[in-house]
């Protein structure tokens, strides 16, 4: 109809989160680890049962099969928060890909390396308290990474404070895209 605002393909739509996210992980992602005092976080999940958090972190058109491994070092405000993506999920070049592997036991392996090369002191988890949204973690996933990683259990920390922050936080690019939103939910 004439006057009435356009409503984007998923296509577009999936051009416009990928381009908003890609801000999101520059810019909020390492305020949030920054004010939460994390070194390193990691989000762990499984198909068909994501992390909410997880959800947001990945683009529109991500199909994410098996175990999934995100994970971010925060080298300082210098360097930024270096993303990694550690499973079989492409997420075009939003994070580094290091691991080709087809079998769940060779990321557990490069995670252990991963941690070990990094040597963070807080690692944040998401296993939080109050929000419902920075508790994703499952038992399973959280046993794993203690018998892929031992010793690590004095490192893990919620990182409860860092997912409020990346999922309350909005860029301007969002502001106004809800903006247009708005238009077409009115209209």
């Amino acid at each position: 109809m004439k006057g009435m605002p356009q409503i984007l393909t998923v296509r577009q739509q999936a051009e416009i989160i990928q381009t908003v996210l890609r801000k999101r992980l520059e810019t909020i992602l390492p305020e949030a680890m920054r004010r939460a005092k994390l070194d390193m976080w990691i989000i762990l999940c499984q198909e068909d049962d994501y992390d909410p958090v997880f959800k947001t972190m990945v683009p529109l058109d991500t199909w994410a099969p098996i175990l999934q491994m995100l994970i971010f070092y925060d080298r300082g405000p210098e360097k930024g928060v270096e993303r990694i993506n550690l499973s079989m999920t492409d997420t075009g070049d939003l994070y580094d890909r290091p691991w080709k592997g087809v079998h769940h036991e060779e990321q557990w392996t490069q995670l252990r390396g991963i941690i070990e090369e990094r040597h963070p002191e807080r690692i944040g988890i998401n296993i939080g308290r109050v929000n419902w949204a920075a508790g994703g973690l499952t038992y399973n996933l959280y046993q794993q990474l203690l018998e892929a990683v031992p010793g690590i259990s004095d490192q893990l920390v919620s990182a409860e404070k860092a997912c409020e922050h990346w999922l309350m936080t909005l860029t301007v690019d969002e502001l106004e895209n809800f903006h247009q939103v708005a238009k077409i939910a009115h209209e």
